[in-house]
């Protein structure tokens, strides 16, 4: 596995209770009642944070400022600005009027249902709560360009049936996925895995998050009432562990509402190996390195070979070692090869250097790989969204999850189209 993941979670809504100082059986009552008074009224009414964003750079104004005018603290506006609180009706009221904003361009109807997230992470990086309030702020505003995706409304993804975490189950999966490639030859290219989302009604979203700086491999949104997926892909990555995540993303996505807890981490996993690695290789390849005497004979014949099928050797000395023990040969490899991968890491790319060139690449052509090498449909979404709407950075910031300079490049770039 090339890095710890965390598991989807249901997002959870805050509520306030009520502090009154009569009995604590009346108390409790009305606390009770408060918060499924809370409860209610943020099911049906949310935001516009892309809106009022917007309104607030036009007016000039941050957070401070709005809580000076509406005479709140500076806290509870950053609370809003984050989607975790929505004011009472006579704040709204008065963020309407600073703002010069109608109430309908305020509040939106929120479905009753929260985007459900997942996050794959480096390593054993930490899952923070505000990693949660931002991706699922993402999917409110993501939610918008559901109209604009070129997919059914009536139409449901494709899915396994009754999947399981089974090694027959998984290698089975994992055939039927290589024969859909048709590969011409045993390598899977990362461009093989893109078309595989073209059926699940998923949005592909290429991100640059970093190799190092950010923490995500990838994030999943998913949209329980139109069955929509996006999957954020972090382009600066090297090319084997891109085309893992990404069958890591797939099986997920093929796999919704199956399975819980860890098991859905194990099955993403053992699909994307068995993908990427069939199980008659790696029973063949372990055979022959095995005769092998000298455990560094074995690792060179072992990196070529992850250098021909351009995998990661760590998944495939795993997947030699699981088909060599299930045979009752005992591992080949081992945990040598955790000390054998430095050169070979080396020698690849990241993805976005491969895509976009070494420079810092532009908007422009951030959008035109999204688009023609990805075949996403998240920049046309945004930019017909916006051209129904008012010309905001606001929308492409919530969607994307990137900051005021960045949105502003993507917007211009609309703009010279």
């Amino acid at each position: 596995m090339e890095g710890e993941s965390v598991t989807a979670q249901e997002s959870g809504i805050g509520s306030e209770g009520i502090a009154i100082k009569v009995s604590e059986y009346t108390e409790n009552r009305l606390t009770k009642v408060n918060k499924r008074r809370t409860l209610r009224s943020m099911e049906t009414k949310r935001l516009n944070l892309a809106r009022i964003e917007e309104a607030m750079r036009v007016h000039g104004l941050n957070a401070a400022a709005v809580a000076s005018s509406l005479g709140v603290s500076r806290t509870i506006v950053t609370e809003w600005l984050k989607g975790r609180k929505c004011p009472r009706a006579r704040n709204l009221l008065d963020l309407g009027k600073l703002l010069e904003l109608p109430h309908s361009d305020i509040v939106l109807e929120a479905s009753p249902v929260e985007p459900i997230i997942a996050f794959r992470k480096h390593g054993n990086a930490k899952l923070r709560p505000e990693d949660e309030d931002r991706a699922r702020a993402m999917g409110r505003a993501a939610a918008l360009l559901v109209p604009y995706f070129p997919f059914g409304r009536l139409n449901s993804p494709a899915r396994l049936i009754n999947p399981s975490i089974s090694a027959p189950y998984i290698e089975e999966a994992a055939a039927e996925t290589r024969a859909s490639i048709r590969a011409i030859d045993m390598e899977i290219r990362f461009q093989d895995i893109i078309g595989l989302f073209s059926s699940l009604k998923t949005v592909l979203v290429p991100v640059l998050w970093g190799e190092k700086e950010s923490l995500d491999n990838a994030l999943h949104i998913y949209l329980p009432d139109s069955q929509t997926s996006l999957v954020y892909v972090n382009l600066d990555t090297k090319l084997f562990d891109f085309k893992y995540w990404m069958l890591h993303e797939l099986a997920h996505i093929k796999t919704i509402g199956a399975f819980s807890g860890k098991e859905s981490e194990v099955f993403a996993d053992a699909f994307a190996a068995a993908v990427l690695v069939p199980k008659a290789l790696a029973e063949s390849e372990g055979n022959r390195i095995r005769r092998l005497t000298a455990m560094g004979s074995k690792l060179s014949s072992l990196l070529k070979l992850a250098e021909t099928l351009i995998v990661s050797p760590i998944t495939l000395a795993k997947r030699i070692d699981e088909e060599s023990i299930q045979n009752g040969n005992g591992e080949v490899i081992g945990k040598a090869i955790f000390g054998a991968t430095t050169n070979f890491n080396k020698k690849y790319r990241l993805v976005s250097e491969i895509l976009l060139g070494e420079a810092n690449p532009d908007a422009k052509s951030l959008i035109s790989v999204s688009t023609t090498v990805f075949g996403s449909p998240i920049y046309s979404a945004i930019h017909a969204y916006i051209a129904d709407h008012a010309p905001s950075e606001g929308i492409i910031s919530a969607c994307l999850g990137v900051g005021p300079a960045d949105a502003k490049a993507i917007l211009n770039a609309f703009r010279n189209q």
